[in-house]
């Protein structure tokens, strides 16, 4: 569900630098020339420049006075500022070898996943002749950044006097459930829909809604009606939520079960409710263009690999739309100052290494494209150029090749 929030704000009528000019020259005209000293260090001027700065504080404490009122307000509905969670998950630790005796570790040992540190919440028990044993974990801090790919944590020293035997510890799925502080806009903007939002979860966008609120941080959530727990057959009286993470970071079954128990309890009777990664389909696109003569092609290239990241961000992408066209992705490479005419754009087919310039249809409603690849063939007056750029819809792409 979709909602905005405008909040009144006092706006200082000009510049301070006008404030102080027009200030300064009233002063000066009413004082029929008596003032005359307006250099920069004249007490008078520093005077009018104090009065312009409080001013200018005073306006700003206004301007925040809506936003304290409102966050007070949805205070007393119970919406309040979140603060982040932290990200849990699971290791398995391995064995060189089997050894005679159990190992018993309890819960507090810190392991890392790069400079991200975790702790383990549970006693970490493997039985004699066994070489397999797993405990919990707890990012030591709150965010996103804490939900961690599979095979991302290891130990941080050694852990006890059966280290030697150890032979890895390491996180087989993902860590999920990690979110990071809200801002104050992103609080209001979450209040404001929960409230237009009811009890029991009865429209789509209910659904969606308490998804993307339970997964935390910017993810995205997409509701599917009667469709049933395999992803195929149609079921009456369900729907199917796929969840996205906000890293891109594919949610593990504990994410999963935890979110599809916390909506069970607000769907209304003979509603059953499952839940799903959204799967991502990678895009790898090719664009030749000739550019206007004269441009700037690194100008060019950051242009068009803007507006197409952009447009195939899995985060804006509407799953209402079934396709990949190839006219759509012409016209926004297209559509800029630097390009005069689209010469080619070809999309690579999943599993295929040809490229096409065909359309291509999603798989189903629950994917999502992913651009993960551009090249662009620029030519114009000075010369000819190929860029290319591996792409993350949340990070800045990074240039590979300037030919």
């Amino acid at each position: 569900m979709e909602t905005s929030f405008t909040l009144p704000t006092l706006k200082f009528p000009d510049t301070a630098e006008s404030m102080v000019s027009r200030a300064l020259t009233v002063i000066g005209e009413n004082s029929q020339g008596q003032l005359t000293d307006f250099s920069v260090h004249s007490p008078l001027v520093c005077l009018v420049e104090g009065l312009v700065w409080t001013e200018l504080e005073y306006i700003e404490v206004l301007n925040q006075l809506p936003q304290a009122l409102l966050l007070a307000m949805l205070n007393t509905y119970g919406y309040r500022l979140s603060l982040g969670s932290a990200s849990i998950g699971e290791v398995t630790v391995t064995l060189s070898s089997p050894i005679g005796s159990s190992i018993t570790m309890p819960a507090g040992w810190r392991l890392t996943a790069g400079s991200l540190v975790f702790v383990s919440t549970s006693t970490l028990s493997i039985p004699a002749g066994s070489i397999v044993g797993y405990c919990s974990v707890v990012s030591e801090g709150t965010g996103i950044v804490y939900n961690v790919q599979p095979g991302a944590i290891n130990a941080v020293a050694p852990l006890s006097a059966y280290s030697p035997f150890i032979a890895t510890i390491t996180n087989t799925v993902g860590t999920s459930g990690g979110s990071s502080a809200e801002s104050v806009e992103q609080a209001i903007l979450r209040a404001t829909a929960l409230l237009h939002s009811r009890d029991a979860l009865i429209t789509i966008p209910d659904y969606e809604t308490s998804a993307t609120s339970l997964i935390g941080g910017d993810g995205r959530a997409i509701a599917i009606p009667s469709l049933g727990a395999n992803k195929i057959d149609k079921e009456a009286g369900a729907v199917h939520v796929f969840i996205l993470n906000s890293n891109l970071v594919p949610a593990n079954r504990s994410q999963l079960v935890a979110i599809e128990n916390a909506m069970s309890l607000s769907v209304v009777a003979g509603t059953t409710v499952y839940v799903s990664e959204i799967e991502l389909f990678e895009v790898y696109l090719k664009v030749i263009v000739r550019l206007k003569d004269g441009v700037s092609p690194d100008d060019a290239f950051d242009t068009i690999k803007a507006a197409l990241s952009d447009y195939l961000d899995p985060f804006k992408w509407s799953n209402k739309r079934t396709s990949l066209l190839i006219k759509e992705l012409e016209y926004l490479a297209r559509d800029n100052v630097f390009v005069d005419t689209v010469q080619g754009c070809y999309l690579k087919p999943e599993n295929s290494e040809m490229f096409t310039s065909l359309n291509i249809q999603l798989p189903n409603k629950y994917t999502l494209p992913r651009l993960v690849h551009l090249t662009v063939d620029m030519v114009n007056n000075l010369g000819e150029y190929s860029y290319g750029s591996g792409l993350d819809p949340r990070d800045t792409p990074e240039l590979f090749s300037l030919l």
